[in-house]
C-alpha cells in the first residue's frame, strides 16, 4: 500500500520511482473490502456468509455452480424532470413528516426549501437538517439524529451528492436500531431495516443514493467508518440531470472519476460477475464519453444525463461485485486529511491499476477499449498499459491534481496511513491469504491499532513499529490445533494413564479468541490471550516478534467441568481436574498458529500437586463430615498449612 501511495506523490510527468517492498498491507484500514482487489484476495462471500465463492473471470466457467446477491433500491426514478414523478410516489407510501438531510450548499442556494415546498403540495410535512459535512462524521449523524426524533419524521430524504447520502443513512439506521453510528462499522451489523430513506441525488459520481455502503469519518481516530450492510438501502432513488447542471466544474471532475473508479475498481474485483460486468463496461464507456462534455459545459443536458446513467450503473456494478485497494486508501486520506473523496480516487487509481495489471490484463484491456482506446492488434498487457494512459489522459482533461502533495498530503505521513487500521468482522483468513500464507485459523476478525513506524522498507518499517493493538476473532476455528488432544494429553499423565494410540491433529473450534498487543520496535507482547472453547478457557501470555515472524506463548487450559466426550479412555476428567491450568508452551513460527503448541511438561509437575492437593482435600472432607464445625474448620486448616 505505502508503495502506491508513495507513487501517487510524484510530479504531473507521473513518474514514479521504485520502492523496496509493498509494506503492510495486511494492516492497512481495509473496513470492509480492501482485499477484493484482484491483487488482492478472492472474498468468495461477505462477513456475513451471503455470497458464494466467486469466480476468477475465465470467462465465468463453472458460474452455476455459485451464487450472487444482487442489492439495488425496490425503485430507481431516472431522467430529466422525473422529480414531480418522484413526489408522487413518495406519497403513495403513505409518509406523513420528512427530515430533509443535506449541505448547507444545498439549503443556502434553495434547493432544500424547494424539495420541501414540493412534499407540502402532497400533504407530507418536512423540516431540513443542513448539517452534513463534505465528509459526513459521527457528530452530524448525532445532531440529525436528534433532530429527527425531537421533530417524529416517520422517513428520511437525503438530498445531495455522497455525503448527505450517508449522513442519512446514518441518520435512519440509528433511528430504528439504536445505539452508535460506530456500532455498524464492518458488513451488515445492524438487526433492524432503517427508517424509511428517500434518495434525491444531484451528482453524478458516488451512487451513495443506490449503494448498501455508508462511508462515516470518526472525528476522533480521523479515519473513515465503512458501513456495508443492506439495511442501509435506500426505498427509492431519484436521479434527475436537472438537479446536476448548478454543479461547479471542480466538483463535476471529482464525481464523474469516483464514478470511473467504482466501475473498473469493480471490473477487476475478484467478486465479479457477468451482470456486474456489463454495468461496469457500460459505465466506463459513459464516463469517456460524456465527462469532458459535462466539466467544460455543464448546461448540456445530454452529458448530465448520460453522466447521471452512468454513475448509477457503476453503483450497481460496485454495490455488488466491490472496490479494492483505491477506496481503501482513499478512505485514509480523506479521513485523515479531509480530503474530497473523488480526487484521492482519481490520483491513485493508475497506480493501482498498473499494480494489478500483473495478474488482470486482460480485464484492463476491455476498459482501455471501453475508455476509448484503440487496441487492435495489440496483447493484454500492452492493452494494460494503454487502459492506465486513458485513466490519466482523462484525469488531465478534466484538470484533477496530479499527485497528493498538490492535496496537501504530506510524504511522511505515508507509514501513519498505511498503518491506521480499523477492521470489523471480517474473515481473518483472506487477510492472512493475502499476504501469502496458509491460514493457521479462521474466523470474523475485528482489529482496532494505533500503530506507528518509519522507513523505506519492509524491514525498516517492522524494526521502528511501535503502538498498540487490541483484537477479538469470533466464531473462529483453529485449524489442524486440536487442543483437546493436548489437554488429554495432559490429563492422562496426571492420571498416570497411557493414551490408547496416536490421535490425529484435527480442528479446534473456539467461540472467541482475543487479546491485547503492545508493540515495541517490531516485537508486539500479548500478556492477555484469552480463548473461549466451550468447556474450557484458554488464558495466554506471550509475544510475538514480526523481524522474524515467530512467537513465543506460554498458555494454560483450565477445565470448567465439561462431561462431553473426550478422545481417550486414559483422559477422563475427574472433579479433581476441574479449575486447574494445564499448561502448554506455544512456540515457533507464526504460520503455525496452535500447532505450534505443545505440552509443558515442566509446568505440569505443579498441575499434579494442585490436583493431588485437590484430592486429598476431598478425602479429609469426607473424614471430618461428622466432626463439630468449629474443629472441622481447625483441622483443614492445619491440613492446608
Amino acid at each position: 500500500m505505502a508503495v502506491l501511495l508513495r507513487k501517487a506523490f510524484q510530479s504531473s510527468r507521473w513518474a514514479s520511482k521504485s520502492w523496496e517492498s509493498f509494506i503492510a498491507a495486511g494492516l492497512l484500514e481495509i473496513g470492509w473490502a480492501v482485499t477484493l482487489s484482484r491483487a488482492g484476495v478472492d472474498p468468495g462471500q461477505d462477513a456475513a456468509g451471503n455470497r458464494g465463492r466467486c469466480c476468477r473471470h475465465n470467462d465465468f466457467k463453472g458460474l452455476a455452480t455459485m451464487s450472487s446477491t444482487f442489492f439495488i433500491p425496490a425503485v430507481n426514478i431516472m431522467g430529466l424532470d422525473c422529480l414531480d414523478e418522484a413526489m408522487t410516489a413518495i406519497r403513495n407510501y403513505g409518509f406523513r413528516k420528512a427530515l430533509i438531510v443535506t449541505d448547507a450548499g444545498m439549503a443556502k442556494a434553495g434547493v432544500a426549501s424547494m424539495i420541501a415546498e414540493k412534499l407540502a403540495m402532497q400533504d407530507i410535512d418536512s423540516v431540513i437538517y443542513d448539517g452534513a459535512k463534505p465528509n459526513p462524521n459521527v457528530e452530524n449523524v448525532e445532531k440529525g439524529l436528534a433532530l429527527l426524533q425531537q421533530s417524529a419524521c416517520d422517513f428520511v430524504v437525503s438530498l445531495g451528492g455522497g455525503s448527505p447520502h450517508d449522513c442519512a443513512k446514518g441518520i435512519a439506521l440509528c433511528a430504528t436500531n439504536g445505539g452508535h453510528i460506530g456500532d455498524y462499522e464492518g458488513v451488515d451489523q445492524s438487526a433492524k431495516p432503517q427508517l424509511p430513506l428517500v434518495a434525491i441525488n444531484t451528482t453524478a459520481g458516488t451512487a451513495s443514493e443506490m449503494t448498501r455502503f455508508c462511508i462515516i469519518t470518526d472525528e476522533t481516530r480521523h479515519v473513515k467508518m465503512a458501513i456495508v450492510d443492506r439495511n442501509v438501502t435506500p426505498l427509492l432513488s431519484v436521479n434527475d440531470p436537472a438537479l446536476m447542471v448548478g454543479m461547479p466544474k471542480g466538483l463535476t471532475a471529482a464525481t464523474g472519476m469516483d464514478a470511473l473508479t467504482h466501475a473498473i475498481e469493480a471490473y477487476v474485483s475478484t467478486a465479479a460477475n457477468p451482470i456486474t460486468d456489463a454495468c461496469a463496461i457500460k459505465a466506463i464507456e459513459l464516463i469517456s464519453a460524456n465527462l469532458r462534455i459535462a466539466v467544460r459545459d455543464g448546461k448540456d443536458l445530454a452529458a448530465r444525463e448520460n453522466m447521471a446513467y452512468a454513475q448509477f450503473l457503476a453503483g450497481m456494478a460496485f454495490n455488488n461485485a466491490s472496490l479494492g485497494f483505491v477506496h481503501a486508501m482513499a478512505h485514509q486520506l480523506g479521513g485523515l486529511y479531509d480530503l474530497p473523496h473523488g480526487v484521492c480516487n482519481a490520483v491513485l487509481l493508475p497506480h493501482v491499476q498498473s499494480f494489478n495489471a500483473s495478474v488482470s490484463a486482460e480485464r484492463l484491456s476491455h476498459v482501455a477499449r471501453a475508455l476509448g482506446a484503440d487496441i487492435k492488434g495489440t496483447s493484454v498487457e500492452e492493452g494494460a498499459q494503454a487502459a492506465i494512459a486513458a485513466i490519466r489522459s482523462l484525469s488531465q482533461d478534466v484538470e484533477i491534481p496530479a499527485g497528493l502533495r498538490e492535496l496537501g498530503a504530506k510524504l511522511q505521513d505515508i507509514p501513519l496511513l498505511a498503518l491506521q487500521t480499523r477492521i470489523k468482522q471480517v474473515p481473518v483468513e483472506r487477510i492472512l491469504q493475502a499476504q501469502g500464507q496458509n491460514p493457521p485459523v479462521k474466523g470474523q476478525l475485528t482489529l482496532d491499532s494505533n500503530l506507528n513506524g518509519r522507513g523505506n522498507s519492509q524491514k525498516a518499517l517492522i524494526d521502528s513499529l511501535n503502538g498498540t493493538a487490541s483484537f477479538a476473532i469470533n466464531n473462529g476455528v483453529l485449524l489442524n490445533a486440536n487442543i483437546e488432544q493436548q489437554l488429554c494429553t495432559g490429563i492422562a499423565l496426571l492420571n498416570r494413564k497411557t493414551l490408547s494410540g496416536d490421535q490425529r491433529g484435527k480442528d479446534t473450534p473456539f467461540q472467541e479468541l482475543k487479546g491485547n498487543l503492545t508493540f515495541r520496535n517490531g516485537v508486539a507482547s500479548n500478556p492477555d490471550l484469552k480463548v473461549r472453547i466451550p468447556g474450557l478457557t484458554v488464558n495466554g501470555d506471550g509475544d510475538v516478534d514480526l523481524r522474524v515472524l515467530g512467537m513465543d506463548y506460554r498458555v494454560g487450559i483450565i477445565v470448567e467441568g465439561d462431561q462431553r466426550d473426550v478422545p481417550d479412555p486414559a483422559c477422563q476428567v475427574g472433579s479433581n481436574f476441574q479449575n486447574i491450568e494445564v499448561p502448554l508452551r506455544c512456540r515457533g513460527p507464526l504460520e503455525l498458529g496452535a500447532k505450534a503448541c505443545r505440552l509443558d511438561k515442566d509446568g505440569l509437575s505443579q498441575v499434579a500437586i494442585k490436583a493431588a492437593g485437590n484430592k486429598l482435600s476431598e478425602k479429609l472432607e469426607q473424614k471430618l463430615d461428622k466432626v463439630n464445625p468449629q474443629l472441622k474448620d481447625a483441622l483443614k486448616g492445619l491440613f492446608k498449612r
